[in-house]
C-alpha cells in the first residue's frame, strides 16, 4: 500500500466513526408518522378497559361505556400517539325503546412501549379526563360490564 492509499484509508476510516450512524425512526417528532409507526392491530387490554385496534382505527369497551377511535393510532419517534372518536356513556339494566345513544367527542391520547400502553381520554363538552389506563398488547382486559 503507497503512502497516498494509507491517508485515504486513515481519512475514511475517522469520517466514519466522526459521523454516527442514526438509530430508531427517521423522522423527528413533529413529522407526521408513517405507516410503520402504526400501533399493533390486535387487543389490547388493562382494568377495566378493553381496545381493539384495527388497521382504521380502535373499538374501546369500558366498565359502562364504549368508544370509538375513528383514525389509525400512529405514534411518533417518542411512542406517543393522540386520535380523535367518540365516547357513549352505558348505564345498567335494559335500553328503553327510543332512547337515544350519546356520543360525546373525545380525544385519545399516551404512550406506546413496546407491548405496553398507557391511554388517557380527554372528553368535550363538558370536558372530563378519563384514565390513565394501563394496557398491555395480547390481553382482552378486565371489564364488569354495568349490565
Amino acid at each position: 500500500m503507497s503512502v497516498n492509499s494509507v491517508a485515504i484509508t486513515w481519512l475514511v476510516l475517522a469520517f466514519a466513526l466522526a459521523v454516527p450512524a442514526r438509530q430508531g425512526s427517521s423522522h423527528l417528532d413533529d413529522s407526521p408518522a408513517t405507516p410503520s409507526d402504526a400501533v399493533a392491530t390486535g387487543p389490547w387490554g388493562g382494568r377495566h378497559i378493553a381496545l381493539e385496534v384495527t388497521e382504521a382505527g380502535a373499538a374501546v369497551e369500558y366498565d359502562c361505556a364504549h368508544g370509538e377511535i375513528a383514525e389509525r393510532l400512529t405514534v411518533d419517534a417518542a411512542g406517543r400517539f393522540q386520535a380523535k372518536g367518540t365516547h357513549s356513556p352505558e348505564h345498567g339494566g335494559p335500553s328503553r325503546d327510543g332512547e337515544a345513544q350519546v356520543r360525546r367527542k373525545a380525544s385519545y391520547s399516551g404512550t406506546v412501549k413496546g407491548r405496553q400502553m398507557r391511554l388517557t381520554v380527554t372528553l368535550a363538552d363538558p370536558a372530563e379526563t378519563l384514565g390513565p389506563f394501563e394496557l398491555v398488547q395480547g390481553s382482552e382486559g378486565d371489564l364488569v360490564k354495568c349490565r
